[in-house]
């Protein structure tokens, strides 16, 4: 599949997951939520895959959220979609639940929920 905010790579068994915004220090919108959710549950489902390694691209791990899309999401009224922070609380129970090891890859710049996927 086709990903705009993140690039998978599979090598020996693992699944490289590369947080791709560089231009914004990898932070965190709802399109990357939506495809790291994504890619965490292919790679939990692929037999082949035996460890994830998740990192970022650029000069950062991951700045933690993008506060100009967090606060659009906030102040727009409920329509039944997901709001972000209930996204990000999604992604860090995958993180914690996942059945295979994951390696945080710390590649630069580390803040925020960048640290708290760190962390899982």
């Amino acid at each position: 599949m086709e990903y705009q905010t993140i690039i998978d790579e599979r090598k020996n068994q693992t699944a490289w997951i590369y947080l791709n915004r560089p231009e914004n220090m990898n932070s965190i919108s709802i399109t990357l939520l939506n495809e790291l959710s994504e890619i965490l549950q292919e790679v939990e489902r692929d037999e082949s895959v035996r460890v994830i390694v998740l990192s970022g691209k650029g000069k950062a791990f991951c700045a933690g959220a993008d506060l100009k899309e967090l606060l659009v999401d906030l102040e727009k009224e409920p329509d039944g979609q997901k709001s972000f922070l209930d996204l990000a609380g999604e992604i860090f129970e995958k993180l914690n639940n996942l059945t295979k090891p994951i390696i945080a890859a710390l590649n630069g710049i580390t803040l925020a929920g960048g640290m708290e996927s760190a962390c899982t």
